[in-house]
């Protein structure tokens, strides 16, 4: 998992790392700046705890390139991600804790 989450700053992710949770918190407005991120939702709206989880109980909705915010919907709504998102290359990315 990120470890900057929450944080202001700079970081990477390893190509098919989770940069977010479905359920989890959020607190932190994301921009990607370089790579590619694919978005996952579950049908039950459970979070993602695995990636096995995510494999088998989750479906693959689309695929994002840079230059996109990443949970500002989440951010200002219900403060909990709507969706897993996990990186389909490397990426780097930068945090802005809110």
């Amino acid at each position: 998992m990120v470890s900057l989450k929450h944080k202001s700053g700079n970081y990477t992710v390893d190509k098919e790392g989770f940069i977010s949770l479905e359920g989890e918190s959020t607190g932190s407005l994301d921009l990607l700046l370089q790579g590619k991120i694919d978005i996952h939702i579950t049908p039950s709206g459970n979070a993602v705890a695995s990636a096995a989880f995510l494999e088998q109980e989750s479906y693959r909705l689309f695929d994002v390139e840079q230059n996109i915010f990443i949970g500002i919907n989440d951010l200002f709504g219900s403060g909990k991600n709507s969706f897993t998102i996990t990186a389909a290359a490397d990426c780097s990315l930068y945090s802005y804790g809110a």
